[in-house]
C-alpha cells in the first residue's frame, strides 16, 4: 500500500499535469491566432499586459480566499475558469472578447497557484510522516515542463490545420482535469482565523507591502535581486510575444512545432544544467551574470542578421540562458531572505515580475508597430546584456 505522502504528493503533480498540458497547448500558436483574427501587435500586447496586471493585483486577494475560506475550493474554481476562458477564445474573434478571455485565464492562474503549493504542503504536514519538500518542488517543475514541450508540440500539430480547434482542445482537456481533480483532492484542515474574509485580505495585503518595503529597505540586496531578475524577465517579453510571427514569417507554419520543441528543449537543459551546479554557492553569482550573457548576445547577432536558420539557431542558445537564470536567482534569493520574511518577499517578487513583464509586452508590441520587431529584439538583447552589468553589483556566496 502506497503512504499518505506518496498518495499526496501524485495527487500534487496529477493536478498540475492536469492543469498545464491543456493550457500549453495554445502557447506556440496564442500569438499567432491573435494576429490571425485581425489583431495588431499593441492589441496583442495590450491583451497580455492585462493578464499580467491581473495577477499582480489578484494574487494576493486569491491566496487570502485560499487561506479563510479553502484550499481545494480555490483550486476548482480556478480549474473552473481555466475550461472557459479557451472556449471564449475558440467563440470569439475580437478584441474585447479575447480581452475577456484572457483576464479569466489570469483570473483563473490567481486561485490555483498559490493554492496548490499551500495545499500539498498542508497535507504532508498533517501526515506527520517525513517527506522532502525540495525533491517534490524538482519533480513539479519538471512536469510542468514536460507539459509544456509535449503540449506545445501536438498544439502546434494542431494548428497546421486548424489554429482554432487548438482553443477547443485546451478547454476540453481543462474540463477533464476539472472532474478528476473534484474527486481525487481531499481538502486540507484549516485554521480559520478569528478576522473575516475582508479583514485577513486587508491584513495580509498591509503585512505583505509593509513587510516587503521595510524589509528591503534595510536589505539593498534584497532589492537590487528583485531588480535583476525583473530587468531579466521584462527583456525577454519581445521574444516570447513575437518568435512566432518570424517563424511564420521565415518558413511556414508547419514549422512552429519543430521550433518550438528547439525552444523548449533548450530551456529545459539551461534549467536542469544549472540545478546540476547550484550546490556551489559561489557560483549563483556567475550563473546569474552569465545567463544573461549567454540570453543577450545571440539576440544582439541575430537582430542584425534577420534571415532564416541564423535567427532561431541563436534563438536557442539564448533559450537556454534564460532556462539557466530562474533556478540561480532563485536559489540565491532564498538565502538573504529569513525564514520568517520568505513567504512574504517571494510574493513580492513575483509580483513587481509580473508587473516588469506585463509593461515590457505592451511597450514590445508598440516598438515592433511603430518600428520593427527586428528593433524590439535589440533592445531585448541590450536589456539582457545590460542585466547582466546590473548582476555584478551581487556579492558571491550568501
Amino acid at each position: 500500500m502506497p503512504s499518505e505522502v506518496n498518495k499526496i504528493r501524485r495527487t500534487f503533480l496529477l493536478t498540475e499535469f492536469l492543469h498545464t498540458f491543456p493550457i500549453s497547448f495554445i502557447f506556440p500558436v496564442y500569438v499567432l491566432f491573435l494576429k490571425d483574427n485581425g489583431l495588431s501587435l499593441i492589441e496583442i500586447g495590450i491583451i497580455n499586459t492585462s493578464y499580467m496586471f491581473l495577477v499582480f493585483l489578484l494574487e494576493i486577494p486569491t491566496g487570502v480566499i485560499a487561506d479563510v475560506v479553502s484550499r481545494k475550493l480555490s483550486i476548482v474554481i480556478g480549474t473552473g475558469l481555466y475550461i472557459l476562458a479557451p472556449l471564449i477564445y475558440f467563440f470569439s474573434s475580437t478584441f474585447i472578447w479575447f480581452l475577456m478571455a484572457e483576464l479569466t485565464i489570469g483570473l483563473g492562474m490567481c486561485f490555483v497557484s498559490g493554492a496548490l503549493e499551500a495545499w500539498v504542503k498542508d497535507k504532508l504536514d498533517e501526515t506527520g510522516e517525513p517527506h522532502n519538500l525540495g525533491e517534490l518542488y524538482s519533480q513539479y517543475f519538471m512536469v510542468k515542463r514536460i507539459c509544456v514541450i509535449i503540449g506545445g508540440t501536438l498544439g502546434g500539430l494542431v494548428a497546421i490545420y486548424s489554429m482554432r480547434s487548438v482553443w477547443l482542445i485546451a478547454g476540453i482537456g481543462e474540463a477533464i482535469g476539472f472532474v478528476i481533480i473534484l474527486f481525487v483532492m481531499k481538502d486540507c484542515h484549516l485554521n480559520k482565523p478569528d478576522k473575516s474574509l475582508k479583514s485577513s485580505l486587508l491584513s495580509s495585503m498591509k503585512s505583505i507591502a509593509c513587510d516587503s518595503i521595510s524589509f528591503g529597505w534595510q536589505n539593498k540586496l534584497v532589492l537590487l535581486l528583485i531588480m535583476v531578475a525583473t530587468c531579466s524577465q521584462m527583456s525577454g517579453q519581445a521574444l516570447n510575444m513575437q518568435w512566432s510571427l518570424q517563424a511564420e514569417k521565415y518558413f511556414d507554419l508547419k514549422s512552429i512545432t519543430p521550433i518550438w520543441l528547439g525552444i523548449s528543449t533548450f530551456m529545459f537543459l539551461g534549467a536542469w544544467w544549472s540545478k546540476q551546479i547550484l550546490n556551489d554557492e559561489r557560483k549563483k553569482k556567475s550563473l546569474i551574470f552569465w545567463s544573461n550573457i549567454l540570453a543577450g548576445i545571440p539576440i544582439l547577432i541575430i537582430a542584425y542578421f534577420f534571415n532564416g536558420w541564423i535567427i532561431f539557431s541563436g534563438f536557442m542558445i539564448s533559450e537556454f540562458g534564460r532556462g539557466v537564470f530562474p533556478a540561480a536567482q532563485k536559489a540565491y534569493v532564498q538565502n538573504l531572505i529569513p525564514a520568517d520574511k520568505r513567504a512574504t518577499i517571494t510574493s513580492f517578487d513575483s509580483m513587481i515580475q509580473r508587473l516588469g513583464m506585463g509593461i515590457a509586452w505592451l511597450s514590445a508590441g508598440w516598438i515592433a508597430q511603430m518600428a520593427s520587431i527586428e528593433f524590439a529584439w535589440l533592445l531585448s538583447g541590450i536589456g539582457f546584456i545590460l542585466t547582466a552589468m546590473l548582476s555584478r553589483k551581487l556579492p558571491n556566496g550568501h
